[in-house]
């Protein structure tokens, strides 16, 4: 079965709290990889995390905290973005893009503004590694998904306008989804 990240990570995060995890068979797939590794679940998230590799799976991978090297595989994902091409990628090069693209903001960040919109930081107090927009305030973001939800509002009263009343109502929950969910229609 295919798992997302979230479902993998919320199952480590359980195990690592004494919790009972609410898919217990990832806990059957990442355990003898932990093993092999010499891995305890007490240092989950600090010392070594999970990944979704493309081909692979679930895979086991030591915690990325290198600050240099996560830039570089950012830069090489830029270039690779940039030309259309393909890279196999090793166990700590996924980690990375992991990493990276699960903190991406949809519609700001992509491989290809890398260091022109956004760029990567270490956090001093938790010592992990962060994406950070450049060249942005924080009301500018707040004026964007304003916005954003103005245009989605305006689109609700053309459609009240000219849609019957089901192809509106239809139209409004459409609508609505996708502001909850932050995508764009």
């Amino acid at each position: 079965m295919n798992y997302t990240r979230y479902e993998v990570r919320n199952a480590c995060n359980r195990k690592k709290k004494g919790l009972q995890p609410f898919i217990p068979e990832i806990i059957d797939i990442i355990y003898p990889m932990m093993v092999e590794k010499n891995y305890g679940w007490h240092s989950f998230g600090s010392y070594w995390d999970v990944i979704i590799h493309p081909t692979n799976g679930i895979v086991v991978v030591p915690c990325v905290r290198d600050l240099p090297v996560a830039e570089n595989v950012c830069s090489q994902m830029k270039i690779v973005s940039e030309m259309g091409a393909d890279k196999e990628w090793n166990d700590q090069e996924t980690s990375v893009i992991a990493l990276v693209e699960a903190q991406f903001l949809d519609g700001i960040m992509t491989w290809q503004n890398y260091r022109d919109e956004w760029a990567l930081r270490k956090n001093s107090d938790t010592d992990r590694i962060e994406t950070h927009l450049l060249k942005r305030k924080a009301d500018q973001k707040f004026e964007d998904a304003q916005a954003l939800v103005d245009e989605k509002i305006q689109k609700l009263k053309e459609l009240q306008s000219s849609n019957t009343a089901e192809e509106a109502r239809d139209e409004v929950n459409t609508v609505q989804t996708s502001l909850t969910l932050g995508e764009d229609k």
